[in-house]
C-alpha cells in the first residue's frame, strides 16, 4: 500500500513538472510567435501571441520587453485599455518607463480621458523631471487647454463690445456687466492651465504672453 501511495504521489509529481514544462514551452513559443509578427508589423497576430505567452508564463520572472512590446501592439491596432494596461505593468518596473508614460497618457487621450491624460504625464514627470517629451506634451496641452479657455472669454467680451458699438447697450449698463463677469469665468478657468505652462517653462513667450493677456482682462 505504501508503494502504492509513493508511486501516485510520484506520478502526480510527474504529471505537474511535465506540465509546467509544456506551459513554459508554449508560452516561449508564443513569445518567439509574438516577436515575428512584430517584426512584419502584424501587430494584431502580435499581441494574440504575446498575450498568450503572458497568461501561460507561470512563475518565471516576468519578461517586461515582450510585456511592453504587447503594449505597444495593443496600441498601434487602437486597443487603448490593452495598451494602458500593458504599458502600465511596464512603467511600473521602470522598464522604458518615460516612453510608457507618454503611450498611456495618449491612449487616455484616444479614449478622451484627459483628466487621466493630465495626470499620467504628471506622474510621468514626477519620476522623470528632465523629460523633455513629457514636459513638451504637458506643455502643449496646458497651453491649449489654457488658450481655448481664454479665446471663449475674448469671444463673449467682442460680441459685448460689437454690442455697444451698435449702440445697444453701453458699457455702463448692467447688460454688458453680465457679459464681462461671464467672460471672466472663462478667463479664471485659463489661469491655472496658464500658470502650469510657466510653471513647466518660464521662459516660454507664448505663455507668458497668455498669462498677462488673461490677467488684464481679469483685472477689468
Amino acid at each position: 500500500m505504501k508503494k502504492l501511495i509513493a508511486v501516485l504521489i510520484f506520478s502526480v509529481g510527474f504529471l505537474a513538472t511535465s506540465f509546467a514544462q509544456d506551459q513554459k514551452a508554449d508560452a516561449i513559443a508564443s513569445k518567439n510567435a509574438g516577436n515575428e509578427a512584430l517584426r512584419s508589423k502584424d501587430y494584431a497576430k502580435a499581441l494574440t501571441n504575446f498575450e498568450k505567452a503572458i497568461a501561460n508564463w507561470g512563475d518565471q520572472d516576468p519578461d517586461y520587453v515582450m510585456i511592453y512590446n504587447t503594449g505597444y501592439s495593443a496600441y498601434k491596432i487602437k486597443k487603448w485599455n490593452k495598451a494602458i494596461k500593458y504599458f502600465t505593468m511596464a512603467a511600473d518596473a521602470s522598464y522604458k518607463a518615460e516612453y510608457a508614460y507618454l503611450y498611456i497618457a495618449n491612449s487616455y487621450r484616444h479614449l478622451n480621458n484627459m483628466a487621466k491624460f493630465e495626470s499620467t504625464l504628471e506622474t510621468g514627470l514626477q519620476k522623470y523631471p528632465n523629460s523633455k517629451k513629457i514636459k513638451s506634451f504637458l506643455g502643449v496641452y496646458y497651453l491649449k487647454e489654457g488658450n481655448a479657455h481664454y479665446k471663449k472669454g475674448a469671444a463673449i467680451l467682442q460680441a459685448a463690445a460689437n454690442d455697444v458699438k451698435a449702440g445697444k447697450y453701453k458699457t455702463t449698463d448692467d447688460k454688458y456687466k453680465a457679459q464681462v463677469a461671464k467672460a471672466k469665468v472663462d478667463f479664471k478657468a485659463a489661469m491655472p492651465y496658464v500658470d502650469k505652462a510657466v510653471k513647466l517653462d518660464p521662459s516660454d513667450p507664448q505663455a507668458k504672453q497668455l498669462k498677462e493677456l488673461i490677467q488684464k482682462n481679469l483685472d477689468m
